[in-house]
């Protein structure tokens, strides 16, 4: 049901998805970079998962609504004494079967590449010895990197929202890369490796052109 409903608001919205690299491990965390506040419906789009968010974009308008359709569980960033916790309660939902996604930049970014990968949540993936999947989005339009899709701090979101809906479509990459197991390293190695490998399929990639 949420792939079906992620994939109609995407073609309503006019989000065209290309896809590359490998296939998503079912049961995996994903960690990808973040430009959008479209990342966590094009995901979900493409795999089922439940996604940790930051707690402000629950009252975003119409993204709130959206993200909280497609399962996100916000947390508040910054409180040091629920990061045990928060990590504890990732840890058992990977434990559980599925996947869960997260954006380690902890904000959106417009860049080559991304920000520091803050490696917290990376242990939950060690404490419950679940494959570590990164996820790299690329929103291109006329050859380049499409900065108005992007949304970052300064950005008015209701007039983003419109310039995007207004338009005929909006292209996004989304590229897997190889899958590691959580015993390739430590948090902050897993941090580092991911964020690299994202780094490395920006790069590198010949995007298909869309029409």
């Amino acid at each position: 049901m949420a792939l079906w409903w992620t994939k109609n608001i995407n073609r309503i919205i006019g989000i065209r998805i290309v896809k590359y690299g490998e296939t998503p491990v079912p049961h995996a965390l994903y960690v990808a970079n973040h430009i959008s506040f479209f990342d966590i419906i094009v995901i979900s789009a493409i795999t089922p998962t439940t996604f940790i968010s930051k707690d402000a974009v629950r009252y975003w308008p119409l993204i709130g609504q959206l993200s909280s359709l497609a399962g996100v569980v916000f947390i508040k960033r910054g409180k040091r004494s629920l990061i045990a916790r928060i990590i504890e309660t990732a840890a058992a939902a990977l434990k559980s079967g599925g996947s869960l996604t997260v954006f380690p930049e902890g904000t959106t970014h417009f860049s080559n590449e991304p920000k520091k990968f803050h490696s917290g949540l990376y242990q939950a993936a060690i404490d419950s010895q679940t494959p570590v999947q990164a996820i790299a989005l690329a929103y291109i339009r006329d050859g380049g990197h499409d900065r108005t899709a992007a949304y970052i701090e300064g950005d008015n979101l209701l007039i983003t929202l419109l310039q995007i809906m207004s338009r005929p479509h909006t292209n996004v990459h989304v590229s897997f890369c190889q899958a590691i197991e959580p015993d390739f390293g430590d948090r902050i190695q897993l941090a580092q490796h991911t964020r690299q490998q994202i780094i490395d399929a920006r790069n590198t990639k010949l995007f298909v052109d869309t029409h």
